[in-house]
């Protein structure tokens, strides 16, 4: 687990203190095989899942990449991860990227994203708009998942 995800562990406990919403980490799914072998098995969807107070379901997926830009594929932002958040958003939930760079932070939704990326495979960092970047910290975050509504 990297810095990002400890700290959103934390973040997820103050939200339920809070009464404001409950998170969950998702584990890597694990397999035994007829041998005794373990191997890894599906991909899971997002790494934190969870609803808010008013029942909304959540998926939060984790990035800690210090690039200047997201890439939509294989080293950043997988195409199950989008499908999950973009399915979970269409039927009324709230999909989320953390995206954690140096000692900042960015949280979007899927429409952002889409907006921002204007149909590249990649969202550079600097096509954020400030009032969607803090520091990364656990008031930062908090404050960022308030502006979501989280």
């Amino acid at each position: 687990m990297n810095r990002l995800e400890t700290m959103m562990r934390r973040v997820g406990k103050a939200l339920e203190e809070d009464q404001r919403a409950k998170l969950w980490k998702l584990p890597n799914d694990l397999r035994i095989t007829s041998s005794g072998k373990a191997v890894w098995g599906e991909k899971g969807p997002a790494d934190f899942f969870g609803h808010t107070c008013t029942g909304r379901a959540v998926l939060i997926e984790c990035k800690d990449i210090k690039a200047t830009s997201l890439s939509m594929g294989s080293r950043g932002l997988k195409p199950h991860q989008w499908i999950a958040l973009a399915e979970l958003t269409r039927s009324g939930g709230i999909g989320l990227v953390v995206w954690a760079r140096e000692a900042a932070v960015a949280i979007l939704d899927v429409d952002m994203i889409h907006a921002l990326s204007r149909g590249r495979k990649s969202l550079s960092w600097k096509a954020i708009p400030p009032k969607w970047k803090h520091e990364l910290s656990h008031s930062g975050i908090m404050d960022l998942l308030d502006k979501h509504q989280i």
